[in-house]
């Protein structure tokens, strides 16, 4: 049984549970590549290695009579090294939302579950996390297996060595993933599946943060002010 080092035992079971719907959903080639990275490293096999499912979305604005939707993001650059940072644009759900980055080791001291708004923290179980009920996760720092090639080495033809790059990944909430694959009835099923996949995806990238040397975790959350 797969065992993530950021849930309590009692959210494994689950954890196995919803890696049997994950499915890929309209990636880039690279973001697959990365992926696959995290796969390696976490030795996982998915029931997207048979297959993929793509899913075709359809034009927000049919009408043009309607009004024409007015979307809010924030941006944020988020440190993933002294001298490398990446800069980000987040849909957020109403001027109210503020994007929030907070960096610490595993365990991160909270449950997260795919729900209705997309990867939510459902539980915090560590007094000192900055994190709160109710935030939703909207990216997360990932090291993910390459080769490292010194500049001596690439001018003489050397020999690179395994190592690993720290890439930050984007997690759609829900109302992006309705947003891009609404279709005539509105379907519930595609949706639920694609939120299953970004919730993957923000396990297998927390966990390859432990797995290659125990490296602090970047996660960036959306919580909407009262």
């Amino acid at each position: 049984m797969r065992q993530s080092p950021s849930f309590p035992p009692s959210h494994r079971t689950y954890n196995k549970r919803i890696l049997n719907h994950y499915h890929h959903f309209q990636l880039s080639s690279s973001k697959r590549d990365e992926i696959s990275s995290l796969d390696k490293l976490l030795n996982v096999k998915t029931s997207s290695d048979e297959f993929e499912e793509n899913i075709q979305g359809e034009d927000i604005n049919e009408n043009n009579n309607k009004q024409k939707e007015v979307r809010v993001y924030r941006e944020i650059t988020v440190e993933l090294s002294t001298d490398e940072g990446a800069d980000l644009s987040i849909r957020v759900q109403s001027a109210s939302s503020r994007v929030i980055c907070r960096t610490r080791r595993t365990p991160l001291g909270i449950v997260i579950e795919p729900t209705s708004r997309g990867v939510e923290v459902v539980e915090v179980t560590d007094i000192e996390s900055a994190l709160k009920k109710g935030d939703v996760i909207r990216a997360v720092s990932a090291m993910v297996p390459t080769m490292k090639y010194p500049k001596n080495n690439i001018l003489m033809g050397g020999v690179g060595r395994p190592g690993f790059d720290r890439k930050i990944f984007t997690i759609r909430s829900a109302m992006e993933i309705r947003e891009q694959i609404l279709e005539e009835d509105d379907d519930i099923e595609a949706i639920d599946k694609v939120i299953s996949n970004e919730f993957e995806t923000c396990l297998k990238a927390i966990q390859s943060n432990a797995r290659a040397g125990d490296y602090e975790v970047v996660v960036v959350v959306e919580r909407i002010l009262t």
